[in-house]
Parts: C-alpha cells; structure tokens; sequence
C-alpha cells in the first residue's frame, strides 16, 4: 500500500480505523469481498469546544452509541436529501428528547420462587414487540392517550390474548432434562433403519444451506456411531455431535418425542466439554440452536448462539491468518462454521430485537466462495445488520430523515436480490440459486428483511392523529413506504404456499411458521388501519393458514395457526365495532342536521347498510365483517378459556373496554409527528413479487 497521504477513505475503512489506499474498491474492501464506498458530501467537523458549547449539538452518547454499532461496509447515508427534509420541517417538529425506543417484557412463573421465575426481554424489533401494537389498538378507544415514558413495557397481557406465550418463553420440553440417558445405547433408542431416514433427511434440509459437514463426513459419523466393535471410539463432544444431527433429522421427520430425547442426549454428552474451545463445540452449539430454533424456543437459540460466538471469539475464528493450516478443506470447514454463525446470530438478534455478538465489522475472514447458498444469506444478513443499526438503533430528528434511511436500505436489499436472482429484481438471474428448500430459506430471509425495514411506517402513519390521516401529496412516501410492508407480507406468504405445494421437504421445517406468522401479523394489522383491505389481506392471511395445516401439527405450528386465528377474529371483532359505532355517529349527525333531512335519504349516510329497503335503517342491520366469507371464526373465546392468570387478574373481563392497558408502545419510538415534506426525486415505487 502506497504510504503517501489518501485524501479521503472509504466508509468501512474509517469505521474500522484501517488505512486506506483510496482505490475503488479498496484492497481491504476487496479482500473481504464487502460492498466499499466513499462519501459524497465532506464532513464539516466541528472544534471540540464548539461542540462542546454548542447547545443543539447531539448528546455525546448518542454518537457513540451510534459508532460502535457501526459496522464495516454500511450504506452511507443521505446527507443531502436529510438536509432538505430538515430544512422544509417546521420548527416544533423536531424530535424530543424524550422519546425512546420501545421493547416489551413479560415475566413468568411465581415471582416468591427464584427457580421458577422467568423474566424475558425482547426489543423493538422483534415480532412480540409489534404484535403488541395489535393488542394496543384493539384495546383502546383513544390511542392518543395512551403514550408512556418507559422504554420496556410489559406486555404479558398480549401475550395471553393472543396465546403467544409459549413461544415466547419457549415450548416446554417434553422430556425431563434430569433424567439421565447417558447409559442409554443409541441402537434400542433409534433403530438403525429409521436413524438413516432422520440422516438422509438432514443431509436434504440442512447441508446446502448450512455446510458444516460434508456427505462423507456424516456418513462416517453415522457408521462409528451404530457401529459398537469399532476401533474408532468416538469422544462425548463427536457423539453429541451425531446425536444432535440425528435430533434435527427427527424433528423435521415429524418425530418430535424421540427427536427431543435425542436432544437431551446431545446436551448430557456435551455437558464434559463444556469450556472447551474448538471448531466441534462451535458446530455443535450451531446444531442445538438450529433445533430449537425449530422448536419455538428463541430464547434458548439466542444463548446458545451467544456461546457459540464467544467460543469462536476465543478461537480467533473471525480473524484472517497467515499460521492457519495449509489444508484447504480444515480452512474451507472453519470459513463455513464462522459464517454459518455469522448468518444465524446475526438474524436472529435482529427478529428478536437483541444486540447480536458479533458483527461484519469483526470478521476479516473471506465468504466462503464454493458455498453459494450460505454467501448469499451472509450478504443478506450483513444488509440486514446495517439496517437494524439505521432502524432501529439511531435517533432520526424526523420521520422523513427514517425514510430516507429505510430506502437506502432498500436500495441495497434489491440489488441484492438483482444479483442474486431473488423476488421479482432478481427475475433475470432467477436460475442462480438452487431450487427447493434452499430457495425458500433465501427468499423467508429476504422478505422478512423488508417487512422489518419497512414495518415501523406502518405504526407510524397508524399513530397519526385521525386529522391527518389524509396525507398530503408531499407525504405519499410515507403511504409508499406502508405499501413495502404489506407487499412483502404478502408475497413472502404466496412464495412458501407455492414452494409448500411444488416441494414436501419444504414443509418440514418448522421454522417456516416464524415467517407465516410474521406476515399475517403485519396483514392483520394493515386491516385494522384501513378496513377496506379487509377481503385482499384475508386472502393472504387463510393461504397461510392453509400452508401451515400442511405441515406437521406439532409445536411451534400448532401455537402459530391458533394465534393467527385468534388475532383474526379479534381483528375482524374490532373493525365490524368500529363501523357500527362510525356509521351511527354518521346516521344521527344527519338526522338531526336541519339541512340534510329527509326521511328516504336517511340511508345514504350509513356505511355497509342493509340491502333489505324494507329494513328499518339503524346501526343494528349493517353488515358485519365477521360475516364475510373467509372468517376464522364467528366469537371471540370466553373468559373462561383465557390463559391461567389472565382471568384472576380480572384483564379480560371486557377485552373491548377503552381503559389504559399496559402493552408495548412504539409509538414514541417514531418520530410521527415529525414528517416532513419529501422530495419526488427520492420515491422510489414498490415491488409486486408473484411466484
């Protein structure tokens, strides 16, 4: 590298604090095969003392807070088309200090006793947090006045109503972690003939996507591990490697009970080593979070995956080095475990609205280029890093500053996909991924990475005041932006119906109903914002329904079909009040109006009135959306069949009453009252993906 002066250098070297040669793309860029940018617009820093005494200069924790989540090859954000959203905004609407960024937090169990008192978090960006906002408008009759201060919200009752707990806290674990199966001989727990049907259907779901095993190498597990005279004894750490294969191969067999009882025995066998650092307790922590991932449990996911990024922290796995071995296939295997990590943490701190251990900017090691499915992801992964870091992590003065972020994101998500031959820009290239269950696991990823940059407009034009919900021309972004969310709810639900339809193993992965759920909640939440959209998003919402009574009913689907159903007809229960109570209001403010009365016109002002003329007109014949084809169901449950503890604390006495609940509220955690005029040159149009 030359040693002269370079006049400017390239974002992710800055961040990094690395030299850069100024090239485009740099050296360092281009041996991590990251995206390399450079600023348009020069920084004006500011004198230390001057930012000291200027007053409305950001607090200090703020841009720290900010450039530690920084990571290596994020967008460069839109100074000028920030500018000029600050400049056209009005004084009073700039953000106040005030406003924060949201979670929800539930506890569970008996708080008298520690060992079974359970206390969870999840931030604002997880599907908890959001299905929350459904509680809260159902709830409520005035969401105005129902702002709070405080960053965690308790959102148990929601939890209750719309019977997510379990998956929240996880499902229970159908055998007992203290019985001890050490003993047990693997051959009279899996016969032989049935172990090679749980293998085969690992190798299909799991070794094209995450390769951190080749065919070769399972077999050979398999056969010392059935193999009882053989020389070749395996150690706790590789038997517990083998039976948490064959647990995962059992699981999307729909064996559940045996599958968790092969779980168990991987936990009891790796309980040994357990401080051990190595590429084998890496995998294996992988395997154990990807079945439980399948089991509706993101707690326990996100721990062991927690320790899976320590132990390779330790292990300097993220590091490039020159004194790595000269094999190509031991550097080949620990590229693949290090991103196959990457991808998961990464993601899964994201839908959970967690900090994620370990980021693109720690990692100097090259994707693993002979793995063209697990690449993809990692790029997909990385974009959606730099978004949960500009979404939700940083203090935008104005929601039209957040657009301008969310589209830069956008940006990079479909060209993403261009390259990559995913969704509707990449139908070019559409042949460059492998068909089946690989093209679907890329696809859930890529539009639920959209649904998360977009979904907080759906809030945000939601919790505008009832005056300016007609927005002005200048403020069609904001509608656009709404737009983004529901598409891709929407064309994430018919992807997975069809590959449901065109490919069975696509249906044995459980963690498909994570996805379906998702875009439902979002479709269930645009209906209650604009009822008119009743009929299309059901549509949506009962070929979900559909896709996931193909699937093994077993746990988390089960959990996830009666949630949907649920919030449907909550849903449909709500928008049928509001109609009624908004076309009574209508019918007596004409009556009594002396300008507009007329005894044969009186049935104009009513909205979905009866078709029978000679029906007496009142708000009792309106039609009701819970009559329409396509309703899950026609009552809500009683209180009796609400959850333990929902009951006795008397929540849902009368689940419509318009008294202040306590739930999650993002609300502040949007600068709404802040938009400001956009400029024409920046919207961009939304994408209609039809498999």
């Amino acid at each position: 590298m030359d040693n002269g002066h370079v006049a400017k250098a390239c974002e992710s070297c800055r961040k990094s604090k690395t030299r850069c040669d100024g090239e485009a793309p740099c050296e360092r860029c281009r041996r991590r095969n990251s995206d390399c940018s450079y600023r348009v617009k020069a920084r004006n820093r500011q004198r230390i003392h001057r930012r000291v005494t200027n007053p409305a200069s950001a607090s200090p924790k703020t841009h720290s807070e900010a450039r530690r989540h920084s990571p290596a090859g994020s967008p460069t954000p839109n100074h000028e088309a920030s500018d000029v959203l600050d400049s056209q905004a009005p004084s009073h609407m700039q953000m106040r200090d005030d406003n924060v960024y949201q979670s929800v937090i539930a506890t569970h169990g008996d708080e008298s006793s520690s060992a079974e008192h359970s206390r969870l978090f999840y931030g604002p960006s997880s599907q908890f947090a959001f299905l929350q906002q459904i509680h809260r408008k159902v709830l409520s009759s005035d969401l105005q006045k129902q702002s709070s201060q405080s960053d965690v919200q308790d959102g148990g009752p929601g939890l209750d109503l719309f019977r997510q707990r379990s998956i929240f806290f996880g499902t229970p674990s159908r055998i007992s972690p203290r019985s001890n199966h050490t003993s047990d001989s693997i051959s009279s727990t899996v016969p032989l003939s049935q172990a090679k049907d749980f293998l085969n259907r690992y190798k299909t779901i799991y070794c094209g996507v995450f390769p951190l095993f080749t065919d070769t190498e399972l077999d050979d597990l398999f056969r010392h591990l059935y193999d009882e005279e053989s020389e070749n004894v395996l150690t706790s750490h590789t038997k517990a490697i083998a039976l948490a294969i064959l647990a995962n191969g059992g699981l999307a067999a729909g064996f559940t009970n045996l599958a968790e009882k092969l779980f168990v025995m991987a936990n009891q066998e790796a309980i040994f080593s357990l401080d051990v650092v190595s590429l084998p307790a890496i995998q294996l922590l992988i395997l154990l979070s990807e079945y439980q991932n399948n089991m509706g449990r993101p707690n326990s996911v996100y721990l062991h995956l927690g320790v899976a990024c320590r132990k390779a922290l330790a292990m300097g796995l993220h590091r490039e080095s020159n004194a790595t071995s000269t094999n190509p296939n031991n550097v080949s295997k620990r590229q693949a475990t290090l991103w196959c990590l990457y991808f998961n943490e990464n993601f899964q701190s994201l839908a959970l609205g967690r900090e994620s251990a370990i980021k693109m900017a720690d990692i100097s090691t090259p994707l693993p280029s002979s793995h063209t499915v697990l690449a993809s992801l990692c790029k997909l992964a990385h974009i959606a890093e730099d978004g949960a870091r500009v979404i939700y992590g940083l203090r935008h003065a104005s929601l039209g500053k957040l657009y301008v972020a969310a589209e830069e994101i956008h940006v990079r998500i479909r060209e993403f996909a261009a390259e990559s031959g995913i969704g509707s820009p990449g139908f070019a290239n559409r042949h460059k991924i492998p068909d089946g269950i690989a093209s679907l696991i890329i696809h859930n990823v890529y539009y639920h990475t959209i649904l998360l940059t977009f979904r907080p407009f759906l809030i945000a034009e939601s919790a505008l005041p009832s005056t300016q919900n007609n927005v002005s021309p200048q403020q069609v972004w904001l509608r656009q932006a709404s737009r983004y969310a529901v598409n891709a709810a929407q064309d994430s639900i018919a992807y997975a119906s069809y590959m449901f339809q065109k490919d069975d193993v696509c249906r044995s992965s459980r963690y498909n109903a994570f996805f379906l759920d998702a875009s439902c909640v979002v479709l269930l939440f645009d209906i209650l914002q604009h009822p008119s959209k009743h009929a299309c998003n059901v549509e949506y919402i009962q070929m979900a329904l559909l896709a996931l009574s193909s699937m093994d009913q077993d746990e988390p689907v089960t959990t996830c079909s009666r949630s949907i159903e649920q919030t449907l007809r909550i849903v449909e229960r709500t928008i049928s009040g509001q109609r009624t109570d908004s076309a009574a209001r209508d019918f007596f403010a004409l009556t009594n109006h002396p300008l507009h009365w007329h005894p044969q016109q009186s049935h104009q002002a009513i909205q979905f009135p009866s078709l029978d003329p000679n029906l007496q007109n009142s708000a009792d014949q309106l039609i009701q959306f819970r009559d329409l084809p396509g309703s899950v169901g026609e009552e809500l449950p009683q209180v009796s069949e609400m959850p333990s503890g929902a009951e006795s604390n008397g929540c849902f006495a009368n689940p419509y009453s318009p008294y202040d609940i306590v739930a999650t509220d993002l609300y502040n955690f949007f600068p709404v009252n802040n938009i400001s005029p956009y400029d024409p040159v920046h919207f961009a149009h939304g994408e209609d993906i039809n498999p």
